[in-house]
């Protein structure tokens, strides 16, 4: 079996909300994730989805004790480099990324006892549907575009940050008060659901 996984290098700090895709937003890595699994056969034959990461390519530091041992500031070092995202729940792909079984860099831990894993995961039928969720909304934004739809109207994410206030054009745009949109936040749990249920996540689109 044939697995793909799409890695994004970050110099500076990133995660991955699956809520804020029901918002039209981080959607980047997905689409490319989804686009392979779904075209890509002429390159890769048959090939199943592994996931999307975030890989920390800054330099990494952290603070240690005077008298630390050196086996516990390479634990240290080693749990900076760890990478974020959302995995494919499948127990094959995930042991061939870490045969450790020690999660050291993956976003994901395991049941010592169990041997379970846990973490941020999406089944196979999940991720389909969140490709038709994701068609749903480019369709609507390519539409909007056609349509002149460039109206001011900025989506602010979780704890109401006011996008305007770092915005680049503020001072071409001229308009004190704009129509924010405020994304609401999900937990992973509830946007699972979501997709399980069938629930259309494009209802929370405006």
């Amino acid at each position: 079996k044939r697995y793909i996984r799409i890695v994004d290098y970050k110099t500076g700090g990133k995660d991955f909300e699956l809520s804020d895709v029901f918002h039209g937003v981080n959607m980047q890595m997905l689409l490319y994730l989804i686009s392979i699994w779904r075209g890509g056969s002429d390159f890769y034959e048959s090939i199943t989805p592994a996931g999307i990461l975030y890989f920390p390519a800054s330099l990494i530091s952290c603070d240690v004790e005077r008298n630390e041992s050196e086996e516990s500031r390479q634990k240290k070092l080693l749990s900076r480099g760890r990478m974020k995202g959302m995995l494919v729940l499948d127990n094959e792909s995930i042991e061939a990324m870490d045969k450790s079984k020690r999660a050291v860099f993956l976003p994901v831990s395991f049941d010592k006892k169990t041997g379970q894993v846990k973490g941020k995961f999406i089944t196979l039928s999940q991720l389909q549907r969140l490709g038709e969720i994701i068609d749903g909304i480019i369709i609507k934004m390519g539409n909007g575009l056609h349509e002149g739809r460039v109206e001011a109207r900025p989506l602010s994410g979780p704890g109401n940050t006011e996008t305007c206030t770092w915005c680049s054009y503020k001072d071409v745009c001229l308009k004190d008060n704009p129509d924010i949109r405020y994304a609401e936040r999900l937990s992973h749990d509830d946007c699972i659901r979501k997709l399980s249920g069938g629930e259309n996540g494009e209802k929370n689109m405006d």
